[in-house]
């Protein structure tokens, strides 16, 4: 594994950047000509170090290692703490995710209500190129985030009435038992 200053340097001189672009690429922001973002990152504990960010005009994005002498935001964690969330957020599940997606076989589609009145919208995850059998989620879009976030438990939500489940039932409870690793809500 490299170095602990080695992941902070490329995350913040490398993927920060790469990330910036391709998201302002796509998404230009308009309307900010004349301006200046500064965010101070300082990681904290053994390997602490801090990285400035600069962002002008909404469009050019400078990294300083070392930081900023006067930044608007300062966000301040341990250095561990950061090496943990990048290493269970990009390594650690990918294998057990794997394992446990590898052999379903069904459709999942979540619809979240957006407004009141408006049809759901709908993301369709066919897995390993099945249709049948299928199971159809529906709630509103804070519930779906107190979901995910493990704020709320998936059979309180449907006990309240709070998220509405159709299809295969057995299919649903098979998704809940082999991914409950990775919803910190259903564990």
């Amino acid at each position: 594994m490299p170095e602990v200053t080695e992941i902070f340097e490329k995350f913040f001189e490398g993927v920060v950047p790469q990330m910036f672009d391709t998201i302002t690429g796509v998404f230009p922001v308009s309307g900010m000509e004349g301006t200046t973002f500064t965010l101070q990152v300082n990681l904290t504990g053994d390997h602490g170090t801090a990285y400035g960010i600069t962002i002008k005009d909404a469009k050019d994005l400078t990294v300083t290692p070392g930081g900023l002498d006067d930044p608007m935001l300062t966000v301040e964690l341990p250095a561990s703490l950061f090496v943990d969330i990048i290493k269970s957020t990009v390594s650690s599940p990918m294998p057990d995710l794997y394992n446990a997606a590898k052999d379903v076989q069904g459709t999942i589609v979540f619809e979240p209500l957006l407004r009141e009145g408006q049809p759901p919208l709908s993301v369709k995850l066919i897995m390993n190129q099945a249709d049948d059998p299928n199971i159809t989620l529906s709630a509103d879009v804070p519930t779906f985030m107190r979901l995910m976030n493990g704020e709320e438990s998936p059979p309180t939500a449907f006990m309240q009435g709070k998220i509405k489940i159709d299809g295969n039932l057995p299919f649903g409870m098979e998704l809940m038992n082999k991914f409950q690793a990775f919803m910190p809500g259903m564990s």
